[in-house]
């Protein structure tokens, strides 16, 4: 589940980074979204973020499965992941623009017909459509992802508890 996420979520995060930019370039979203991958990896394998999901769910009172369960599920994801991400291939634009900068002024372009660029602006934009577009793919994909990895799961053994016939009165 963490690879498909991590790099759904790379992918579309990266994608959106670039073309909310204006300035997509294919060999930068490729770095960009190579090294969000290795980023979202590290954090879904590193940080409890399921853990915490479920402890968030269990003390709202949201049993798993239910709307509610999932839109708070896909708030935590997002939050866990989303900002790291974008903050990473902010970080990667910044300095590329700089360094276009740069260059632009070596060769003799007047300073002042280069834009400026202030960080922080630029994360902050960045970070809510990021915030924004993250929810929403992981409150899609996420169910998405676990129906087809438990689909693939194989069937548990005829020896197992999970497969012993219940002493409920209901059974």
């Amino acid at each position: 589940m963490n690879v498909l996420m991590g790099v759904s979520l790379s992918c579309a995060l990266s994608l959106t980074g670039y073309l909310h930019s204006g300035h997509f370039v294919l060999r930068g979203w490729l770095i960009s979204f190579g090294l969000s991958t290795l980023l979202s990896l590290a954090i879904g394998f590193c940080l409890p973020v399921r853990r915490v999901a479920l402890a968030c769910c269990a003390r709202a009172k949201l049993q798993q499965g239910t709307l509610g369960a999932l839109l708070l599920d896909s708030l935590i994801s997002d939050i866990f992941y989303t900002p790291l991400i974008t903050l990473l291939m902010v970080v990667l634009a910044y300095k590329g623009a700089q360094a276009s900068i740069q260059v632009a002024l070596a060769q003799g372009a007047p300073a002042a017909s280069l834009p400026e660029l202030h960080f922080v602006p630029m994360f902050l934009s960045s970070l809510a459509l990021a915030l924004l577009v993250g929810y929403v793919l992981i409150f899609v994909l996420q169910p998405l992802f676990l129906r087809l990895l438990v689909g693939k799961m194989p069937p548990a053994p005829t020896g197992s508890p999970e497969a012993a016939p219940s002493d409920s009165p209901e059974a």
